[in-house]
């Protein structure tokens, strides 16, 4: 009997031969399925632990740890409280009786039921300030003087260093050695000026805290940190003193007299470092950098305290201005006189960036002391340069035009059904509107002046002054505020 090969058909119709239908060139080996292997080996699937430990566990188990060790009691724990005698620890100089005392006063000083006035702690401030000097000479006797001139690194290259360390390994130096000890003058000091940022919320602290040898201390920490290399050693360190000196800035600028031009030049430095790109120079003119709140979370604070520094009376004024006037001739002309002004207008929203009138909303504390600050940097500068802000590449006339008209429009007044709180958002909302608006379209005519009367008034771009049909559609629209219509009509006027 015929044995059959598997491959091989035994029904009635004709089958190609395996040599035939071979093409040219391909093996006929691939044409054949291979078998498959009955061994199924078992796998194990893949497994959370890491080796013997359960990650997640033995992280909450060391969450546990870390909140239940005693390092520092909380204030409920602290039982009565001796201001005087954590005075006296902070002046003793040794280091166990001042890590006690300023961590105790970190604790009193961040609980929000409770107010410590500084009139009442005898010369506690007059104790921190003269610490936080010696944990300073001591960084700036390790650090190297890099430069002469105050290079003060921007908010956002001290947030990209902070990132960069957050993916690396830090060394951790030998007890007792002189890195150790550096480390440790640096958490001393910015746990002082942690504590005078806290300090500076309460209002009846303002006087003690606007003394002149504790603006000096900031402006010193500032100088150190533009002339040395790293003198907080680390990038977080140096993020920290920022965000602390600023707010502290903020809460007290409108008390603080300046002792002298050069600590109105550090503080300027320091301000301007929270701003967002600094303007460039193209082809088409001043390109002033936008906004961006996920960035530049402390713009409002900088803007604030910059506009109260200005307004102030003498000798603060006296001394920006002759800051201004008498710039480095190393650096580009009004350099800084133009990089104030770019802070100063950062908070105008775009046109192109959603609804105007939201975003003025938000905006509306840090707007209008950015509109004030604006305003008195325009009396400042001289016809070439107002005519360079005047027509920036980035339109920001155009928008400040454009952020005056909606306000303006936008005006519902308070009927006789709102009462009580209602009333009295209504008239706030009045309020900020108009001061916005008179403020934008003062600074939009102050440039505008002194743009014509400079070489470049020809060269002006299209859209930063009114139509003729926007002047009629204003007045026509009701509710709108009369002042600044006048106003607008006075602009409309100097483009001719």
């Amino acid at each position: 009997m015929a044995q059959f090969s598997p491959d091989v058909s035994v029904s009635g119709e004709k089958q190609s031969s395996p040599i035939s239908a071979r093409k040219p060139g391909v093996d006929f080996v691939s044409y054949r399925q291979p078998l498959e292997d009955p061994f199924k080996p078992t796998i194990l699937p893949e497994s959370a632990f890491h080796g013997p430990i359960v990650i997640d566990e033995a992280f909450q188990i060391g969450e546990e740890v870390m909140r239940l060790k005693p390092t520092v009691p909380t204030f409920g724990e602290l039982g009565v409280i001796d201001i005087h005698a954590l005075t006296m620890s902070i002046k003793s100089g040794i280091h166990a009786e001042m890590r006690v005392a300023l961590d105790t006063l970190a604790q009193i000083s961040s609980e929000p039921a409770v107010q410590l006035s500084l009139d009442n702690c005898e010369d506690l401030v007059e104790t921190l300030v003269d610490c936080a000097e010696d944990q300073l000479d001591l960084l700036a006797d390790n650090a190297a003087e890099v430069s002469d001139v105050m290079l003060l690194p921007s908010y956002e290259e001290i947030v990209r260093g902070c990132r960069q360390e957050m993916e690396m390994l830090l060394d951790i130096p030998e007890f007792g050695s002189l890195d150790y000890e550096l480390d440790r003058a640096v958490d001393r000091l910015i746990c002082i000026t942690t504590l005078l940022r806290n300090f500076s919320f309460a209002e009846s602290n303002f006087s003690l805290l606007s003394m002149p040898h504790v603006v000096k201390f900031m402006a010193t920490v500032v100088r150190y940190l533009g002339t040395r290399n790293m003198l907080l050693r680390t990038h977080q360190n140096t993020l920290d003193f920022m965000k602390d000196a600023v707010i502290y800035l903020s809460n007290i600028a409108h008390t603080i007299h300046l002792p002298g031009k050069e600590e109105a030049l550090s503080l300027l430095h320091f301000l301007l470092s929270f701003a967002p790109t600094p303007p460039s120079m193209g082809p088409d003119g001043i390109m002033f950098a936008p906004y961006d709140p996920s960035i530049h979370r402390y713009l409002p604070a900088a803007v604030d305290t910059l506009a109260k520094l200005l307004a102030r009376d003498d000798p603060n004024r006296m001394y920006l201005k002759s800051i201004f006037s008498q710039e480095n001739p190393l650096s580009p002309p009004n350099d800084l006189l133009t990089r104030s002004f770019a802070l100063s207008i950062a908070p105008i929203p775009e046109q192109t960036k959603g609804n105007v009138i939201a975003l003025a909303d938000v905006r509306k504390p840090f707007l209008m002391q950015g509109l004030l600050s604006a305003e008195i940097l325009a009396g400042i500068a001289d016809n070439e340069l107002a005519c360079a802000w005047f027509r920036s590449a980035d339109g920001f006339a155009a928008n400040l035009l454009r952020l005056a008209c909606v306000l303006s429009a936008d005006r519902n007044p308070p009927g006789p059904q709102r009462h009580g709180a209602a009333a009295r958002a209504a008239e706030a909302d009045l309020y900020w509107h108009s001061t916005i608006s008179n403020r934008a379209l003062t600074v939009l005519s102050q440039l505008a002046e002194k743009s014509n009367k400079s070489n470049g008034a020809s060269k002006l771009p299209l859209g930063i002054f009114p139509k003729k049909e926007n002047l009629l559609g204003a007045l026509l629209t009701p509710n709108v505020d009369p002042n600044v219509i006048r106003q607008m009509c006075e602009y409309a006027g100097l483009g001719g």
